[in-house]
Order: C-alpha cells, then sequence, then structure tokens
C-alpha cells in the first residue's frame, strides 16, 4: 500500500499537467501541510512589511513637515546609537551647522533645539533599517527551508533590493539639500515617496495573490480591465503630484476649497504659461483636478461591479477612501498645513492607494493566477 501511495506522489506534477484535479488528495500529504504552513507563514510577513512602510511613510511625513529631515548630515547606513554625550551631540550640531539649512534657515538653533529635530530624522532612518531586517532573516529562512516555489522566492528577494534602493533613494534627496540650498530637491522626494508606496503595495499585492483561490478569482470584463489601468494610472499621477505638492509646499499656495481664490478654470487661476512642475500653484491645481479624475473613475468601477457583490463592495471601498481623502486635503489648507493633517492625508492617500491594488488582484485585472495554481487552491507566481 505504502509503495502505491509513492507511486501517485511521484506522478502528482504530471497529473497537474494534464488539468486532472488532485487537490482533495494532496492536501492529505504532510509535505502539502507543511508548504500551506510555509505560504501563510509567507504572507504573514508580507502584511508585516506592508504595515511597517505604512508607518515609515507617515514617520518619513513628520520628519519633513517638522524640517527635521536635513538633520542629520552624513550617510552611516550601519549607525544604530545616536550621541551618547555632550560632546558628541555638540560634535553633530557643529557638522549639522555647516550645512546649508543649519547656517541660513536654522542658524539660532541651540542643542535642545536641534535634539528634537534630530530625533525624528533618527527614528526614520532606524524604523527603515529594522524593516530591512525584518525583510532579510525570515527571507533568508524561506530561502534555506526551500518550501516556496522559486518565483514566490524571487519576488521575495526583488522587495528586499526594493527596500535597499529605498535606502539608497533617501540618501540621494537627503543630498540635493546639502549642497548649495537648505530644502530637499523636490522631484528626488516624489522618486523617494513614490517608490516607498510602490515597494509597500508590491507586498500587500503578493499577500492577497499568494492567498488567493484561483478558481473563484474571476475574468474580468475588457471594460472593466480598462477602466482598473486608468484607475492605477491615476493613483500613481496622484502620488507623484501629492509628493511633489508637499516638496514645494504648494498646500499653502491656495487655503481655499473647492475654489483656488473664487476661481476655477486653470488660466483664471494660473495664467497663460504655468510652469507646470514648478510653480506651486500649477503643481496645487493639477493635484486637484487628479483627484475629481479619481472619482470619476472609481464611480465607473462601482457601476461595472454592480452585479458582483464582492467586487462592489472592494469598489465602494476605493471610492469611499477617495472621499475621505479629498475631505482631509480640505481640511489641508483650510488649517494651512498643519502637521497632523499633513500626516493625516499622506496616510489615507496610502490607504486609497491600497484599496485600489486589492480591487485590482481580487478582480483579476492584476496578477491573475495560472490554471496550475487552481489544483492546488493557491496561485503560483
Amino acid at each position: 500500500m505504502r509503495k502505491s501511495v509513492e507511486l501517485v506522489k511521484d506522478d502528482l506534477p504530471i497529473a497537474r499537467d494534464a488539468g486532472t484535479e488532485l487537490s482533495g488528495f494532496e492536501s492529505r500529504l504532510p509535505e502539502h501541510d507543511a508548504d500551506a504552513r510555509e505560504l501563510r507563514f509567507a504572507r504573514r510577513w508580507l502584511v508585516v512589511i506592508y504595515a511597517m512602510i505604512l508607518g515609515m511613510v507617515a514617520l518619513g511625513g513628520v520628519t519633513r513637515l517638522t524640517g527635521s529631515g536635513l538633520s542629520m548630515v552624513a550617510w552611516e547606513p550601519t549607525r544604530v546609537l545616536p550621541p551618547l554625550n555632550e560632546t558628541e551631540w555638540a560634535e553633530e550640531l557643529a557638522r549639522y551647522r555647516s550645512s546649508p539649512q543649519g547656517r541660513e534657515s536654522n542658524a539660532w538653533m541651540e542643542l535642545d533645539d536641534f535634539r528634537r529635530i534630530f530625533a525624528w530624522e533618527y527614528a526614520h532612518r532606524l524604523a527603515g533599517r529594522l524593516l530591512g531586517v525584518v525583510t532579510f532573516v525570515p527571507l533568508l529562512v524561506l530561502t534555506w527551508r526551500r518550501r516556496l516555489p522559486r518565483g514566490k522566492l524571487g519576488a521575495g528577494w526583488a522587495l528586499l533590493a526594493l527596500g535597499g534602493l529605498q535606502g539608497a533613494l533617501g540618501w540621494w534627496m537627503v543630498k540635493s539639500g546639502l549642497v548649495d540650498r537648505p530644502e530637499v530637491d523636490h522631484f528626488r522626494l516624489a522618486a523617494h515617496l513614490t517608490l516607498a508606496f510602490f515597494a509597500a503595495h508590491v507586498a500587500l499585492f503578493l499577500a492577497i495573490r499568494w492567498g488567493a483561490n484561483a478558481a473563484a478569482t474571476p475574468n474580468p470584463s475588457r471594460g472593466l480591465r480598462v477602466s482598473t489601468w486608468v484607475a492605477l494610472v491615476f493613483v500613481c499621477a496622484q502620488v507623484v503630484w501629492g509628493a511633489l505638492v508637499a516638496g514645494k509646499r504648494a498646500g499653502l499656495s491656495a487655503p481655499t476649497f473647492p475654489d483656488f481664490f473664487g476661481r476655477y478654470a486653470p488660466s483664471a487661476v494660473l495664467g497663460d504659461a504655468p510652469r507646470w512642475l514648478e510653480d506651486p500653484l500649477a503643481l496645487h491645481y493639477v493635484h486637484r483636478v487628479i483627484a475629481l479624475a479619481l472619482v470619476a473613475n472609481a464611480t465607473a468601477l462601482v457601476a461595472q461591479t454592480w452585479s458582483t457583490p464582492r467586487l462592489r463592495r472592494s469598489a465602494l471601498g476605493v471610492l469611499a477612501a477617495l472621499f475621505v481623502q479629498i475631505g482631509v486635503g480640505a481640511w489641508v489648507v483650510l488649517a494651512y498645513v498643519p502637521t497632523g493633517a499633513a500626516v493625516l492625508h499622506q496616510v489615507v492617500g496610502f490607504g486609497v492607494v491600497s484599496h485600489l491594488v486589492a480591487f485590482a488582484t481580487r478582480a483579476g485585472v492584476l496578477g491573475r493566477p495560472s490554471s496550475v495554481a487552481r489544483t492546488r487552491g493557491e496561485p503560483a507566481m
């Protein structure tokens, strides 16, 4: 009897290729149970990475809004400890005073003032290193156990590489404020924030996809595919534009809502030849227009999925998140960009992207599982 079972096990790959439904039998095999446990562990690990990046985004927002991002003027990727005594603090402050921001904008700062801004940037960098450890160590364990398919492991290593790139990009951004001006380049800030959003939502996408039932994943219509991809393009553009707005402090350029000082038309608001990527008011205007386009697009997604309750709920989640985001955005500009409201705006924006990525994955628009995965009840890479 044992021999016959072994023969059946050996034949499983052939049976899968032939499309034979063996999921019920295979689920009783000990190695399948181990694989399932490993997959659950991997999905939880991805969710932790996603949540930690969200925390990093919020912490980065506080760091930027408090003017703390240029307080550490050296790139020390292995540094863990802050200054531990008065001598070390004095040396750190002297280095800061040699930077453009320390000389021009914050020359008045004493040591206690400097400690406050240093704490935010230090916490942001330390959180990034902790995220690197949380990504690397479980990935190393998963690779050593060899329970996950190569494609899934490859995705994990790619995610780790994105984290390393994000750290390098963060320093590239900071360097732009250490040369001849006391602020970072708004394009580099946009690159840094956009990559953070991208890495987090790669983790979210993988966590959802690896737990999906391929047989239950719908085959979306062409219209739904187009609408979803348009929404994804718009939301990517909005992340970039939001970062540009933040980098140029463009939220202060029009403290009125929904109008711009009583006007709406681009020519009336911006004049004849606006500098679309440099002028704070132009950046602010485009940011609001993209938000309206996203609302229209999300409304179309709700209409297209109305007859499918599961997808309809997901599309309604996208639309609801957008309305919350617009409300918080109005609060930000009307209150002259208070730190708490501005950070909340960034976090809710992160939530909008998450809702849309989850919708696109569940709708089968992003990464539809292969037919091989259907025989095992799990998606394949």
